[in-house]
């Protein structure tokens, strides 16, 4: 059997730590050292390829690795390589959590809404308005009942 790729592994805080320890110690002596370089390098590319929870990014520990990550794009004494890893983990991560966003939103949007006819009396609709004919107003999904029968 295949082996689960970390995109279709579930990504715990300790998953994330690691990884970053890994990429923090070797971003110490990257400088001149090509080995220290490929290990900082790997595990942030390692990093920019775990799919985090959106909740986990509101934990306090995986915001220090962020925070920690943005230092390292940015620490002109690193070298290029791992300033660019560290720029694509960010990139990856923020594209991340957009589209997560995006889900949550279009969850919330999806479920079915209910609306009250003219005479009063509630009905089911799925979420995203109505179709041709039933009266509804297109433009922003909010389904009005016309009261035709």
């Amino acid at each position: 059997t295949a082996h689960p790729t970390h995109r279709e592994m579930t990504v715990t805080t300790a998953d994330v730590t690691r990884a970053y320890d890994a990429a923090k110690d070797a971003a110490v002596d990257a400088s001149g050292n090509s080995a220290s370089e490929s290990r900082c390098v790997d595990a942030l590319k390692l990093l920019a390829g775990m799919e985090v929870p959106l909740a986990l990014f509101r934990d306090s520990v995986i915001e220090g690795v962020g925070k920690g990550i943005k230092k390292l794009s940015k620490d002109e004494g690193a070298p290029v390589g791992v300033r660019d890893a560290a720029k694509a983990c960010m990139k990856a991560w923020k594209k991340s959590m957009a589209s997560q966003d995006t889900n949550a939103k279009k969850d919330i949007i999806d479920e079915p809404c209910k609306s009250v006819d003219a005479d009063g009396g509630v009905k089911q609709e799925s979420g995203g308005g109505g179709g041709a004919g039933d009266g509804g107003d297109n433009s922003d999904g909010i389904s009005l009942a016309s009261g035709r029968q």
